[in-house]
């Protein structure tokens, strides 16, 4: 049986992501990029010119906003869509959750049925939600110092860039 692991990042592009593609092309390694709404556009273009593959983590990554409901949710979305698909030409297939689709909301917003809703609505529009299984909590600890480097190690580039990428 062969096991297959798929290398993610989410919240970028940030301010490391060009470092982190860099070393990617040195070490031969592809990833997908679960991006939101910036002015850093020349960095969408790169992920892709690159090989990698563009997700779609919504425009804002504001909670109380996009999941107040599934239209606001959706809205959000598609703002994030149409920046892509300006600015590298491209309609991305892939979705994740700000928070993953385990997020608890507050009852007022509709709990886990409106985001059990939107992947339903995001599925019929031909888009697969991808998850994870292995969650590196980086979003809970205190962001690293300026002294902490990115090495060559996988594991450690990828809780860096786990963390850089918030």
């Amino acid at each position: 049986m062969t096991r297959v692991a798929y290398l993610t990042f989410d919240d970028g592009p940030a301010a490391n992501t060009m470092r982190i593609l860099a070393i990617q092309k040195q070490q031969q390694v592809k990833a997908t990029f679960f991006v939101l709404g910036t002015n850093r556009k020349t960095i969408y273009r790169q992920i892709l010119k690159d090989s990698h593959t563009i997700g779609n983590h919504s425009y804002s990554h504001q909670y109380s906003m996009i999941y107040a409901s599934v239209n606001r949710y959706l809205r959000d979305f598609e703002r994030l869509e149409r920046l892509l698909r300006q600015t590298t030409g491209r309609r991305t297939t892939l979705f994740r959750f700000p928070g993953g689709s385990n997020i608890r909301l507050p009852k007022k917003s509709g709990g886990i049925k409106t985001v059990r809703h939107i992947a339903a609505v995001l599925h019929n529009r031909g888009y697969k939600g991808v998850d994870w299984t292995i969650n590196s909590l980086d979003s809970r600890t205190p962001a690293p110092s300026k002294k902490w480097k990115i090495t060559h190690s996988p594991v450690h580039l990828f809780i860096a860039a786990r963390r850089d990428e918030r």
